[in-house]
Order: C-alpha cells, then sequence, then structure tokens
C-alpha cells in the first residue's frame, strides 16, 4: 500500500505572474518565498502581484521547466505593505489604475491605500488626476476583484476548485455566496460541473436538511 503523502507548505508574496487561464484558473507565477524565488503551478484563480500566499501541496520536477511547487490549496490575502502594495496596484490588476497612479495613491495613503480605494473612494479624489467619478470607478472595479476572490476562498473551504469557483462568478457574478450558500446544488448545473457529493457535504455543513426540495431535485 502506498504511503500517503503529506503536503508540504509554503508562504511568500507573488513576484510575477508568468501565465493565467481566466478559464480555468490555472496558474504559473513566482513566488518569493524568504527571498527565494520558487515557480508554483495550480489552479489558483485570479492571482495578482503583491498579493500574499500560503500553499500547500508538492515540489515536482517538470521534465521541460524543472523544480516547480504543484499546489493543491491556496490562501491569499491582500498585501499590507506600502511596496506590496505598489506592486499589486502597478500590476493593473485594478482597471484604471498604472504604474504612475498606484505611486501616486501609495504616496498618498501608504499602507492604508487598499482600505481607502474599498471603503473611502473619495478621498482618492485629492490624488492629482483622479475625478469623483474616477474614484467611484476604481473603487467599484477592486470590490468586483475582492467579490472573486471571497467567493473563491469561501469555496475552498468546501472543496470546490477555483476554477468552478471562477464559473459561478460569471454565471451569478456579486450575488454568487448568496445564491449558492441558499441553494449549494445549483453547483451541480452544467457550466458549473461541480460533483454531486461535493454539494451534497457542502449542503450539510450549511444546515441544509436532507430531504430538502433542492436536493431531492438535484
Amino acid at each position: 500500500m502506498t504511503e500517503k503523502k503529506e503536503p508540504i507548505y509554503i508562504e511568500g508574496a507573488v513576484d510575477e505572474i508568468i501565465y493565467c487561464n481566466e478559464d480555468n484558473g490555472y496558474t504559473v507565477l513566482m513566488l518569493d518565498a524568504e527571498s527565494d524565488l520558487i515557480t508554483v503551478t495550480g489552479e489558483l484563480g485570479i492571482i495578482e502581484e503583491g498579493e500574499e500566499l500560503r500553499l500547500s501541496g508538492e515540489f515536482v520536477e517538470h521534465p521541460r521547466f524543472g523544480p516547480q511547487f504543484r499546489a493543491v490549496t491556496c490562501e491569499r490575502k491582500l498585501p499590507a505593505t506600502e511596496t506590496a502594495i505598489l506592486k499589486y496596484l502597478a500590476s493593473g490588476a485594478i482597471k484604471g489604475v498604472g504604474p504612475t497612479l498606484a505611486a501616486k495613491i501609495v504616496n498618498k495613503f501608504g499602507a492604508d491605500s487598499l482600505d481607502i480605494i474599498e471603503n473611502h473612494p473619495e478621498k482618492l479624489s485629492e490624488v492629482k488626476g483622479v475625478s469623483i467619478s474616477k474614484a467611484e470607478d476604481i473603487s467599484q472595479e477592486f470590490k468586483r476583484i475582492h467579490g472573486v476572490r471571497t467567493l473563491m476562498i469561501f469555496l475552498s473551504e468546501h472543496a470546490i476548485s477555483p476554477s468552478a469557483a471562477m464559473r459561478a462568478w460569471k454565471r451569478w457574478g456579486q450575488y454568487s455566496q448568496e445564491i449558492i450558500k441558499g441553494n449549494p446544488f445549483v453547483m451541480c448545473e452544467n457550466g458549473i460541473d461541480v460533483d454531486f457529493g461535493v454539494a451534497d457535504k457542502m449542503a450539510a455543513s450549511l444546515g441544509i436538511s436532507h430531504d430538502s426540495p433542492d436536493r431531492v431535485l438535484a
């Protein structure tokens, strides 16, 4: 009997996104883990430079690209330091914010920049070249991105992949989590394609009755 390998955990900041498939979330990136650059692959969803990640998985040897870390799970959080926030904003993660504007925002608000963008967008108009309407657009785009991230984290707790989370977001947008919490079996629909057993475990953990009409229908 083959002994099951214990997962390896690594942590660090995303240094560079090499490849990202927006349809299924498959990503190749460089992770700065205590000054060691590690090539990471896996269905990680929409990841941006500067994000902090905690990954579980295993190291493998790719025949062409050499040693890589194949990630199975991904815990993520927004950058917290000025340097990481600047890298995140300058990467183009938020539509309408490029390197020049990113530098202006971080110079003005420092480590509070993301909080300002999310919760106090009117203050962005204090930055030269940012109108009230543009500030609101930036804030809404950030909240949209944050919504995708929040959905992925929520579904990962129920063993549902980032690719399925992205398909759900494309279908239901900002209402995805509310819809899924109300009826996890919608994830079994064509186009989302989550296995019934996985959805059933999720439903049980959310306190949905075994004889629920939604379960019977699914």
